[in-house]
């Protein structure tokens, strides 16, 4: 059985390559492109239905409070840092949809914003995701009590039961991921 904190570095690689792939979205978009809404919405519906409504919820509703409670005063405030860097890429992301399903080819000013509203959710997702990798979930895996831990497995199985799983969307994304390499 995989920790949870494995779990979510698998997650975090799968998020990655999303985020490849909307920024070369938007690499073709600035460059004139068709706008390719088919792939573009299910990028957009992988970011709100997984990344935001399970994977984010399983690190503030489970591992962000844990550390906030086991850890230092440091480790704590990071912890807060990452919910408030969540919050900012849920409000890029609804800034994002309005982009999901045009009608037509999108105006000058249109992709100009689509162009820099997707370079902007891109960064602040990487940067957490780094953030989380690098120090945030080696310092669970050491302050965060093995017994605290016991009930995570269950606790991100329910948060999975909004959704498909990670499993489903690699499926779903694969095709469109293998586009935009």
């Amino acid at each position: 059985m995989r920790s949870a904190t494995a779990t979510l570095r698998a997650e975090h690689a799968l998020l990655r390559e999303a985020l490849d792939a909307l920024a070369a979205v938007a690499d073709h978009v600035a460059q004139g492109g068709a706008f390719p809404a088919a792939d573009c919405a299910l990028l957009l519906r992988f970011f709100r239905d997984f990344v935001g409504a399970v994977h984010c919820r399983k690190e503030a509703e489970v591992v962000l409070p844990a550390l906030a409670v086991h850890g230092s005063d440091a480790q704590a405030e990071l912890a807060g840092e990452l919910l408030a860097a969540q919050e900012e890429a849920a409000h890029l992301l609804h800034a994002l949809i309005l982009f999901w399903e045009p009608h037509g080819n999108l105006t000058p000013e249109e992709r100009a914003s689509f162009v820099q509203t997707a370079g902007h959710y891109r960064a602040r997702l990487l940067r957490t995701a780094d953030l989380e990798d690098r120090e945030l979930l080696p310092c669970v895996d050491q302050v965060v009590p093995a017994d605290d831990r016991l009930d995570w497995g269950s606790s991100f199985d329910a948060l999975e039961a909004v959704g498909p799983d990670a499993a489903h969307w690699r499926a779903q994304l694969d095709p469109v991921l293998s586009h935009w390499r």
